[in-house]
């Protein structure tokens, strides 16, 4: 791909840098009260129950940075909120392009995973081989898989594309379009707290970011960040329906 090309930008409507600074941490730091709200009753639900309210503060956290983003002096500006997001049409012959990415992606994580795994095996490092969500998509209740689903294949990969590839991004781009790819991918892998899938995770950062650029709609991550997740959930609970 061509260095000018990674240049273009991917939005219709630009946002101010201190804006999008604002939203960013607006957003975070209302993530964060509404965490400390929601912390006391945490310990009165299952495991699945706190995965699902642990994404309540994620969710305050998007529509504040949403809000904060369509705020300007002028009015009648707030018909132009989508494009300043990113959510853009998507061109055509999207669907095709999804499969081809999704395959590249899928094919890419099980590489590097199984090769990071040999390489943390080889050094004697004590790690987790799966992800919490897994195990209770494997144990939970009905309910408790329902919600876990709901979570992992439609809200974070709205939440998650919004925060790291929209926001982080320009906020990264002044440094240049290779380090914003790269800072945004690192803190993508890093927030899941999942030691085994770290080179895997940030090759989804690195690709989602790329998907965004080559198709200038957030769309177009989004929807491959939820086929993603949704392949991984079908597996785990096809592998439940085998075990039960």
């Amino acid at each position: 791909m061509e260095q000018k090309y990674l240049y273009r930008k991917p939005w219709s409507g630009k946002i101010p840098w201190l804006q999008t600074l604002a939203a960013l941490f607006g957003g975070a730091a209302a993530g964060c009260l509404c965490f400390v709200i929601l912390f006391h009753a945490w310990r009165f639900l299952g495991p699945a129950g706190i995965l699902l309210y642990s994404y309540i503060p994620f969710v305050v956290a998007g529509a504040v940075s949403v809000l904060l983003l369509g705020l300007k002096k002028r009015t009648g500006t707030w018909r132009f909120l989508p494009g300043r997001i990113g959510l853009r049409g998507l061109p055509r012959g999207f669907f095709r392009s999804l499969a081809l990415w999704f395959v590249v992606i899928s094919l890419g994580q099980m590489s590097l995973t199984l090769m990071f795994e040999w390489i943390l095996t080889a050094l004697g490092v004590d790690f987790p081989k799966e992800q919490e969500v897994f195990d209770l998509l494997l144990e939970g209740s009905r309910s408790a898989v329902a919600a876990l689903v709901l979570v992992v294949v439609f809200i974070a990969p709205v939440l998650e594309e919004l925060f790291f590839r929209r926001l982080l991004f320009a906020l990264f781009l002044p440094m240049g379009v290779i380090p914003a790819i790269a800072l945004q991918a690192l803190l993508f892998g890093a927030v899941h707290f999942f030691l085994l899938g770290l080179p895997g995770l940030i090759w989804f950062g690195v690709l989602f970011q790329l998907y965004y650029l080559k198709t200038r709609s957030l769309f177009a991550p989004m929807l491959l960040h939820a086929v993603n997740n949704l392949a991984a959930v079908l597996i785990v609970l096809f592998c439940r329906m085998v075990i039960t």
